[in-house]
């Protein structure tokens, strides 16, 4: 018998059943001033439809959820063409570092180029170095730094980063 640990994970439909999940999880990963912009029913609801798209999903580690990303498609100005915005990336603190993260992009990725969308866009709240393994993690995914927006989420400001497919 092998001493190996067998780790399963994988992604799962965002249902009305399970968007507490993904609000608890938001909750315990993103700061409070960016909460009150992102945290609304509106998002929300928005999110369920966008699930409908695959562009919305639970990220699983050994059955247990840990994790959830949270997207949009904009278009951009006087175009068809799409941009996919990340409203939220969020891994459960214990889950971090196993892969949950690329897992989640990686599907993100997958569906913008069946979509044809041309750019990624995500908003990096400017919290001390909280956000460094996620900036680490879209640098490593062809994420280029772009424009620093002040006072985006209140008094706190966010770093745009862009991946153009």
């Amino acid at each position: 018998m092998s001493n190996e640990k067998y780790f399963r994970s994988g992604l799962g439909d965002l249902t009305p059943n399970n968007l507490l999940q993904l609000k608890l999880i938001n909750e315990q990963y993103l700061p409070s001033s960016v909460l009150s912009k992102i945290h609304n029913d509106t998002t929300y609801k928005a999110a369920l439809k966008n699930a409908e798209i695959e562009l919305v999903k639970l990220a699983y580690f050994n059955d247990v959820c840990c994790g959830g990303i949270i997207t949009s498609l904009e278009s951009f100005e006087d175009s068809k063409n799409q941009r996919c915005d990340i409203i939220s990336i969020a891994v459960l603190q214990s889950y971090r570092k196993l892969g949950v993260a690329s897992l989640l992009l990686d599907h993100v990725f997958m569906q913008c180029k069946e979509k044809k969308v041309l750019q990624i866009r995500t908003f990096i709240p400017v919290v001390g170095n909280e956000q460094d393994g996620l900036i680490k993690l879209l640098e490593s995914k062809s994420f280029e730094k772009d424009e620093l927006v002040d006072n985006y989420y209140g008094d706190i400001s966010a770093q745009i980063y862009i991946k153009q497919l």
